[in-house]
């Protein structure tokens, strides 16, 4: 039995040892060098190295948006919400009750006593919490009340993202329970990110506001934060601009300039950088591939940035660069290094100087954009109503300034910018939407801005000749006096006409001058509703042209961002308007009313494309380096062109033209697009508006409605005098009246900014004060 028992023991030992023998050949000598690399690797250490974004620039190299290093000061959401100060006052009543009756003694008391000794301590703790802001404002050279305002902001923002996302774990959680799925886990509960994190208060301070920040965050542990960082910065997001009011309407004239702050004038363009990445940002582009590969400019979750709008977004990733890396060893020292490649500059078309003076003449201290009395004029020395009420304070537009020769965009203005709404009251922001960017979003009936292009169309399907005169009876349709007027077939007008005025028919100069609704009632009735909106197509309406702003996903595959396509009617609708013998919508097309919409984009560029014959090149707000090749060629005769650019000067400088004067209470004109040294082709288009349905009190009942409103145009063309046409305009006014009552002069000081950027030289201006 002894001996039996010796030998099973050494044979369990032999099979043990044999076990372990081929444990240790399978991982010194198969595995040996995988294992070998993996434990070298272990002693190695990889960092990664910042880059730097690229700068986003105007035609002229300024800075539109750049990093910049920054000192900037954050501060706990606790430590802003009070929740701080009542746990310090806590730990504090726990220790004086410890202190004074035992160590256990806290925890013996009922919990009202609890409470009662922590509300006894915590005014005193509030009273540090104001000390320490007041330190805060006094190092910064900052009120302590504009602290309080930015602490109320983000407070105010907190809420409302805790808001919504408790709207959204409610409705998941009745998802959750509808789809009788018990085993599926409820969603998260508790506080939300921004409620467990420091956000900025104070940015970009000074080296020595900085140290003294610091020492006062480190005094006080979980209270302030300085932040080192890079932070992209907008040197043109606010801006003094002056403003020439010499030649302004005389109402508001002044021999002296004014100062004003354009407010973002660009923020919409450039877009804003976020600093948090999503988990859709990775996806596109992975930091680290699935192969397990690095891709240094790629997307990680964690301390990351990435463009959210605009160009930002757009040229991502030109813009973001990539990182470098170091590699080190523990024992051998610096293994690997790959230096940073910063990001590339992306170069706009837009010029900001002048951006920046467009904007500024939209301001409402300027008085072009407010509700004035010659908008909606006088009706014998008694002024007419304007449709909009009394606290109507600022007018919403646009400007668009394009190059004829390049299709380059110089500027896209929309007013007003989302900052400047800040204190508007809630109904007033709601109107005013600013988070479109109306020179390339807003979409608008074109009214009569669209009749030159109605014209050359016509003339280039051989449904009109060149020369054609037609006669203006006042209405189109004959026994139907009060259907497809004239606009001057008007009983405050006598009901006269323009044949009357001139003598016989209208050939298309006067047509044009004179914005007589018959003779393109007449031309679209000769070219068809299907023949007007294929070539209308061909000018650009109805498709976005891809300024530079990116492209979008959507039911359709993608699209460009940040831009709209315009409205036309497709073969549907118009087999529905033939079916139903409407014979008012297709002529409406002819006066750019009806089922048609364009942004202020759309009509500088289809005034573009007039200038060059009918060569197409579609808008772009990127720096074109060299000539471009034409998308396509409009057979546009030479004949129909001239006489719509004859038709289009007559109606700015001939006295008969509706984009030639103002007329004030007291019956004196003015000029208004009367620039020495310039010629302008021009058009003035007051535009059907769909009604405004407000809702004041923001009980969610649209209690007031606004009817009778007019969009105000002027959309043309500028040059040198005895030169081509060099640049294409388009202003527009929202529910301004007259186009040129309210946009012609407007137009006047978009034509003078040109001047004063070096973009046209007109006659030189007289000294302020009447010098010569």
């Amino acid at each position: 039995m002894f001996h039996r028992r010796v030998l099973l023991l050494a044979g369990a030992f032999l099979v043990g040892l044999v076990i372990l023998s081929s444990q240790v050949v399978r991982l010194s000598v198969v595995e040996g060098a995988e294992r070998l690399g993996a434990a070298m690797r272990r002693l190695d250490r990889t960092d990664f190295l910042p880059t730097v974004r690229g700068s986003i620039l105007d035609r002229k190299g300024r800075v539109l948006a750049q990093d910049r290093p920054s000192d900037d000061l954050a501060a706990n959401f606790e430590f802003l919400s009070g929740v701080w100060a009542v746990r310090r006052a806590g730990e504090s009543a726990r220790r004086r009750v410890n202190e004074a009756s035992g160590r256990a003694a806290w925890l013996a008391m009922p919990l009202a006593a609890r409470q009662e000794e922590i509300l006894r301590d915590l005014p005193a703790w509030d009273a540090e919490v104001e000390r320490i802001w007041q330190q805060v404002a006094a190092v910064a050279g900052i009120d302590r009340e504009e602290i309080e305002r930015r602490l109320d902001e983000i407070r105010a923002s907190v809420h409302r993202q805790a808001l919504a996302v408790a709207d959204r774990r409610r409705a998941l959680e009745i998802e959750r329970l509808a789809a009788g799925d018990a085993d599926a886990p409820p969603p998260p509960q508790g506080p939300i990110l921004a409620q467990r994190s420091s956000h900025l208060v104070l940015l970009d301070l000074e080296d020595e506001a900085a140290i003294e920040l610091a020492r006062l965050a480190e005094r006080h542990p979980g209270t302030l934060e300085l932040r080192r960082t890079v932070r992209r910065v907008q040197p043109w997001a606010r801006v003094d601009a002056a403003v020439d009011r010499r030649d302004l309407p005389s109402p508001i004239r002044a021999e002296t300039p004014i100062s004003v702050e354009a407010i973002d004038p660009l923020g919409m363009i450039v877009g804003r950088v976020g600093e948090e990445v999503w988990k859709e940002d990775v996806a596109r582009r992975p930091f680290r591939r699935e192969d397990g590969s690095i891709d240094l400019g790629g997307n990680r979750l964690e301390g990351e940035r990435i463009g959210r709008s605009g160009v930002e977004a757009a040229f991502e990733d030109r813009l973001r660069g990539r990182r470098g890396l170091v590699r080190r060893s523990l024992t051998e020292g610096e293994l690997e290094r790959v230096e940073p490649v910063r990001g590339d500059d992306v170069v706009l078309s837009i010029d900001a100087s002048l951006q920046s003076r467009l904007a500024a003449l939209l301001a409402p201290e300027v008085g072009l954009a407010v509700p004035q009395q010659w908008h909606a004029g006088w009706e014998e020395g008694v002024p007419r109503a304007h449709a909009l009420p009394p606290d109507w304070k600022q007018l919403q537009g646009a400007i668009v300034v394009v190059d004829v020769e390049t299709g380059e965009v110089l500027a896209a203005v929309s007013s007003p910018s989302p900052e400047e709404v800040e204190g508007w009251s809630p109904w007033r922001r709601e109107v005013a939407d600013p988070m479109v960017q109306r020179a390339l979003e807003g979409v608008y009936p074109p009214g009569s801005i669209l009749k030159p292009i109605v014209y050359a169309s016509a003339v280039a399907a051989g449904a009109l000749a060149a020369d054609a005169a037609i006669e203006c009876t006042g209405h189109f349709f004959p026994n139907l006096p009060e259907v497809a007027r004239c606009w001057i077939y008007r009983e405050r007008f006598g009901l006269t006409t323009h044949s009357v005025q001139v003598g016989g028919p209208l050939g298309i100069e006067e047509a044009l001058a004179r914005s007589c609704n018959i003779y393109f009632y007449e031309v679209a009735a000769r070219l068809g509703p299907r023949r007007l909106v294929e070539w209308l197509r061909r000018f650009g309406l109805d498709r976005p042209f891809g300024v530079g702003l990116g492209w979008q996903a959507n039911d359709r595959g993608s699209s460009p961002r940040g831009e709209h396509a315009g409205v036309l009617p497709e073969a549907e609708e118009l087999e529905a308007i033939r079916s139903r013998g409407d014979r008012v919508t297709p002529i409406l097309l002819g006066i750019g009313q009806g089922p048609i919409a364009w942004t202020p984009l759309h009509a500088a560029n289809a005034y573009a494309i007039l200038a060059r014959g009918g060569e197409v090149l579609d808008p772009t707000i990127l720096r074109v380096e060299g000539s471009r090749e034409p998308s396509d060629r409009l057979p546009l005769p030479r004949a129909a062109l001239d006489r719509a650019l004859e038709g289009l000067r007559r109606a700015v400088a001939d006295p008969v033209g509706t984009g030639h004067h103002l007329t004030l209470e007291d019956g004196s004109q003015e000029p208004l697009v009367s620039v020495p040294g310039i010629t302008t082709w021009g058009k003035t288009g007051t535009a059907q508006a769909t009604p405004l349905a407000i809702d004041r009190d923001q009980d969610g009942r649209r209690e007031t409605r606004l009817a009778g409103l007019e969009h105000a145009w002027f959309v043309g063309l500028v040059g040198e005098e005895g030169r081509r046409p060099r640049w294409a305009i388009a202003v527009l006014l929202e529910h301004a009246g007259s186009g040129g009552r309210a946009a012609g002069p407007l137009a006047a000081a978009v034509i003078r900014a040109l001047i004063a950027e070096g973009y046209l030289r007109g006659a030189p201006m007289p000294p302020a004060g009447g010098a010569t």
